[in-house]
């Protein structure tokens, strides 16, 4: 819960070096926002009235997998993923965090249209197209924020990449809770040198990572296909995309 803001008050602490008169645009990040649209779209309205929304969409197998991974990273989930996506419907029922939707996260289509229906300015756009044209949609999104279209980025760094772990047990210890990652924090904490901790562990991290992904079963990839088939379908028929089943196919 380090990591999550609760309220409004630490919400806008998180803009407090953000300055309207040097930074024209001012946003963040959230992908629950997509998931979760009737609690966002009014809390969204009130805080910020209309704003600019920008909703980038990874096809929705690869995301699914994704996500999955990422629990296995952090050591927060035990099962394998077929057990797992089995076992979605009856964990959210159970009040399990939106973490564990893995599925239920890649339906699209119902969300954004109501954030198309609900706001003035939304671009939607999907990863592959990102990905095939990096520059060029950077600078289609500039335009759409008002800002320099001209400013060239550094596409060189990769951040946040996933991967496996070389050796299991340091993985657990550098990302599992415990008393001794406890003791440590708190001596940290104790001399001032939070901010130096977590870089030191997300540079071991980073180095005991080594490229790769989970290997899944051809009949969980299957399945997840056919399993979004139609909202995929859907999709397609809010951003008018007719090729979007061959982009995600």
């Amino acid at each position: 819960n380090r990591r999550i803001v609760l309220d409004s008050e630490s919400y806008y602490r998180l803009f407090e070096k953000a300055v309207p008169q040097t930074h024209k645009a001012i946003g963040e990040a959230s992908v629950t926002y997509l998931f979760k649209p009737k609690v966002a779209i009014p809390r969204i309205k009130k805080e910020l009235g209309d704003p600019y929304i920008l909703i980038i969409l990874r096809n929705p197998v690869d995301r699914c997998v994704s996500q999955y991974q990422y629990c296995r990273e952090f050591g927060w989930e035990g099962e394998e993923i077929k057990e797992a996506l089995a076992l979605e419907k009856s964990r959210l029922d159970e009040g399990w965090s939106s973490i564990f939707a893995y599925v239920e996260q890649g339906m699209y289509s119902e969300s954004v249209k109501m954030y198309l229906d609900s706001f003035t300015n939304v671009k939607v756009l999907l990863l592959d197209d990102f990905v095939a044209d990096k520059q060029g949609q950077m600078s289609d999104i500039y335009k759409f924020l008002e800002i320099d279209p001209g400013f060239v980025n550094d596409f060189s760094e990769k951040l946040n990449t996933s991967g496996l772990p070389r050796w299991r047990g340091l993985h657990n210890l550098i990302m599992r809770e415990g008393a001794l990652k406890n003791v440590i924090r708190s001596m940290l904490r104790l001399f001032g040198l939070q901010k130096r901790g977590r870089e030191f562990l997300r540079a071991l991290r980073q180095m005991n990572q080594r490229p790769g992904r989970i290997d899944v079963p051809t009949d969980v990839r299957q399945n997840l296909r056919e399993t979004y088939k139609s909202d995929v379908a859907a999709l397609g028929q809010v951003l008018r995309r007719e090729d979007i089943r061959s982009v995600w196919s």
